[in-house]
């Protein structure tokens, strides 16, 4: 079989041009021989990525680092080491709060079934909300000038002339946002429920985009759930070297 279709000559640089049959026979006989496997290396190696937060949708970046990490882990698979696939959401923090408060407070109680949305669609729908109507306040905050301002945790807050920095910081919306957020560690329930609800919202959304990829599931690493880990072995050291050991036994291996 003719390899080489063609050439050509630019510059002192040999461009090579590989057959379509040529690629299509060698991938063939990848498939149905299995060519391109190499024997188990004995190593554990884990590979992150996706790793998206919860309170947008998947973007063109997700799935350029999604391709990108799929291919990766498939190759050092096909090099014989043992791939354990994973990705850390980032499913707390303020900029999940916004989106929660926004939809608690503008939302209606619309839900992707009642929207026609993607849960991560509905959802970013939301946090694009808080800052629309977040930004009209720090404006309303800066023309107003001298203002008094109260709220639980700055009651009757007077200026003259307010910033741009101070007027981010004392924006009503911004100050409710950090109260929900102080509310979540506390585990106040309502909080807690409302996160669940949402964050459900949206990993049915992501779930439903790497089904079109046809992308293989990971091992799903919440936030949440390594800061209680990093909690527990700050107070308990022997929980650390428990953890200290397991990575140990992946090889040490993060990439």
């Amino acid at each position: 079989m003719e390899v080489v279709e063609r050439f050509n000559v630019v510059k002192g640089f040999l461009n090579l041009v590989i057959a379509d049959r040529y690629w299509l026979g060698f991938l063939q006989e990848a498939r149905e021989k299995d060519i391109l496997q190499f024997p188990s290396s004995g190593r554990k190696v884990m590979v992150e990525y996706s790793s998206p937060n919860t309170n947008k949708p998947l973007h063109l970046g997700h799935l350029r680092n999604n391709f990108l990490g799929h291919s990766v882990s498939r190759i050092l698979q096909a090099a014989g080491h043992e791939v354990i696939k994973a990705q850390v959401i980032n499913d707390r923090g303020i900029h999940i709060c916004k989106s929660m408060l926004a939809w608690q407070k503008f939302g209606n109680g619309e839900t992707p079934e009642s929207s026609g949305l993607k849960g991560d669609k509905l959802v970013g729908k939301y946090y694009v909300e808080f800052d629309k109507r977040y930004k009209v306040q720090v404006e309303e905050i800066i023309e107003n000038g001298a203002t008094t301002i109260s709220t639980p945790l700055h009651p009757n807050v007077r200026a003259e002339t307010i910033s741009r920095e101070q007027a981010e910081k004392l924006a009503p919306l911004m100050l409710e946002a950090q109260e929900m957020l102080r509310k979540w560690e506390a585990n106040d329930p309502e909080v807690r429920a409302l996160w669940e609800k949402m964050n459900g919202w949206v990993y049915a959304g992501f779930n439903a985009s790497y089904a079109r990829m046809g992308w293989s599931s990971t091992n799903l690493l919440r936030e949440p759930d390594l800061r209680a880990r990093q909690e527990r072995c700050a107070r308990r050291p022997e929980e650390g070297r428990v953890l200290r050991e397991r990575r140990r036994r992946l090889g040490g291996q993060y990439r």
